[in-house]
């Protein structure tokens, strides 16, 4: 990771924590929360990094994967 990818990622902690304080905690909120980060990440990528990895987790698949790790 390069330190302006870092920084710019630094930048949206603030914006995350305080929509997450605000207590935004319905699955909707989650999973725009999620998706957003998801695209700005994608945007951050250069066009052989996208071409070379794998696209993102959709929402429900990472929602059932963190489910079935959670204990229970």
């Amino acid at each position: 990771m390069t330190s302006k990818m870092f920084l710019e990622t630094m930048k949206a902690v603030p914006a995350i924590a305080l929509v997450l304080a605000c207590g935004c905690s319905t699955d909707r909120a989650a999973q725009n929360v999620y998706e957003g980060i998801q695209n700005r990440n994608e945007g951050l990528k250069t066009p052989q990094e996208k071409a070379s990895e794998p696209p993102p987790q959709s929402y429900p698949d990472y929602e059932r994967e963190r489910k079935q790790l959670k204990p229970q």
